[in-house]
């Protein structure tokens, strides 16, 4: 996988080593699945010629001697390198040797050690303690899995409390990084129809580095779906079912309905209750461990929510926008999937689609609107900075956007209009009717409500805007804004390639985020 955009946190891995140059130094680094970890890490060693180990659930004995064999296939060391009896033999040695120069190591799924050897954060402590001050030992501790840091470094009563002094936690690319992304691999996709595949797979590398392995770059999003979904050996098909089958070894089927639930829309514990045809108490045990252990699912309250923590109108969202794909498309349709019957799970899945990306559109004009605050037209809506932002609802109604500006006392209530949910004078009509519902929520704020569509508005419902007030945005115009230095670069290379065939055109090769710097 090539890096994108990591280059400031090989920059701060460099800082946090060069502060502890003296001494031995130990660096967290955490974020969800597939979103590069291993990726920055294996980089980052491999320009300090450091060493990288995965911690696995098989017996510590065979790991200790597959790690002994590959410490004499790299020659750490001209020193005589021995079989390790266990982990703290060989932390021990690793002290040992970085006496003599640096040594800078990277331990991928170290909650593993949890599992096949929890007495280990001892013998790190013990280690540290004892040889910390007198080696040159970089340690890099690599985890996704947050119940487990959390259990780890903020539990006084474990070894490793307030270990993590230097952490890094990554984080998938927002959309406009995703734009620049394409832009660099020469895709001529349109913006709109960047943005739909970002809403099925989000911002995870790992996706963009399928792209790039099945020249999808420029592929719509059907094809796209095609490639790495719905097709015999696709490289997505049952990527969540083996991650859920591990993830949960008891109550799997409830787990999978409750996501499925949330995915189809039921996102309140009574909602999921009903859905799933269990009591609503029997819901609240699945849906705690998928948002606090396991980190799927989150919950949500309406902006303005004075106190979240004890509302009553939290709703749940899936975490991953995939996994949200998958839930709400392919899962509650598994047997047709599973007897490989494609084409009619995609066609039927492409009908659904324009009102599903309608829905998800909030979610990237959440992020837009805070990283393009200052720019047209953005700044022309928002007038003022932004304290909160995100959705807005009551017992009686819901919006797809509020933006509060505190200190203003303003409150911007809009919704994202589309074709493929009436027409839209009926969906102007409902936001006055909703922002009307809402008031009261916002009484202390002045309320000015907006729309946000991908098309222009038809006579009648331009003359309702003008008349209530209502601010009109260009989705078109939004997303533009993603667009970086690399547009006027596409836009050549988009004349060119209509003189060509699809089959014709070669994707280039990936840069790295290093490579993107150097050659500004």
């Amino acid at each position: 996988m090539k890096l994108y955009f990591r280059e400031k946190h090989l920059m701060l891995l460099d800082g946090f080593m060069e502060s502890a140059s003296d001494e031995a130094n130990f660096v967290l680094l955490f974020g969800k699945r597939k979103v590069g970890k291993t990726t920055l890490v294996a980089e980052y060693l491999k320009r300090q010629r450091g060493i990288y180990i995965t911690v696995s659930s098989k017996s510590s004995a065979l790991q200790l001697n597959d790690i002994s064999d590959y410490f004499k296939t790299i020659r750490i060391t001209d020193s005589y390198i021995p079989s390790f009896r266990n982990w703290k033999e060989m932390f021990e040695y690793l002290f040992f040797i970085s006496k003599e120069r640096k040594i800078c190591i990277g331990i991928d799924e170290f909650q593993n050690f949890e599992k096949i050897e929890p007495s280990v954060f001892n013998d790190i402590r013990e280690l540290w303690e004892t040889f910390g001050k007198e080696s040159n030992l970089s340690m890099i501790a690599v985890s996704s899995d947050m119940d487990f840091i959390s259990r780890t470094f903020n539990n006084k009563d474990n070894a490793l409390y307030n270990f993590n002094k230097n952490s890094i936690k990554l984080t998938p690319f927002s959309f406009s990084e995703v734009v620049k992304i394409m832009r660099m691999n020469e895709s001529t996709l349109p913006v709109n129809e960047i943005l739909k595949i970002y809403m099925i797979f989000g911002g995870l590398p790992k996706y963009y580095t399928l792209l790039d392995k099945h020249s999808l770059w420029n592929s719509n999003v059907y094809e796209t779906l095609k490639s790495l979904v719905f097709s015999e050996y696709a490289p997505l098909g049952y990527e969540l079912k083996e991650l859920l089958l591990n993830e949960f070894a008891r109550g799997n089927k409830i787990y999978l309905s409750v996501l499925q639930a949330i995915a189809s829309g039921k996102d309140t514990v009574t909602e999921i209750a009903k859905a799933v045809s269990i009591p609503s108490t029997s819901v609240a045990k699945y849906v705690s461990e998928l948002e606090n252990k396991k980190h799927l699912i989150k919950r949500r309250t309406p902006v303005g929510t004075v106190d979240a923590s004890r509302s009553k109108f939290g709703k749940y969202r899936i975490s991953s926008y995939y996994e949200n794909f998958w839930f709400k498309f392919v899962q509650p349709d598994i047997i047709s999937y599973e007897m490989c019957d494609f084409e009619r799970i995609l066609f039927s899945v492409s009908q659904k689609l324009p009102v599903y990306f309608l829905e998800r559109t909030p979610l990237v004009l959440k992020s837009l609107f805070q990283e393009f605050l200052q720019q047209k037209p953005v700044s022309d809506l928002i007038q003022s900075t932004i304290d909160e932002i995100g959705e807005g609802w009551n017992r009686d109604a819901s919006v797809d956007l509020v933006v509060l500006n505190h200190s203003n006392k303003t409150a911007l209530l809009g919704d994202v209009i589309g074709k493929d949910k009436g027409s839209q004078l009926l969906q102007i009509t409902e936001l006055m009717k909703k922002v009307l519902l809402l008031k009261d929520f916002y009484s202390n704020y002045s309320i000015n409500p907006f729309v946000i569509s991908n098309e222009t508005l038809d006579s009648e419902s331009l003359k309702l805007t003008n008349e209530n007030k209502i601010n009109f945005l260009y989705l078109r115009e939004l997303l533009g804004l993603a667009e970086t230095e690399e547009k006027a670069k596409s836009k050549l290379i988009r004349a060119k390639s209509n003189k060509l065939k699809r089959t014709e055109l070669v994707s280039a090769p990936l840069f790295t985020e290093f490579e993107r710097v150097e050659k500004n």
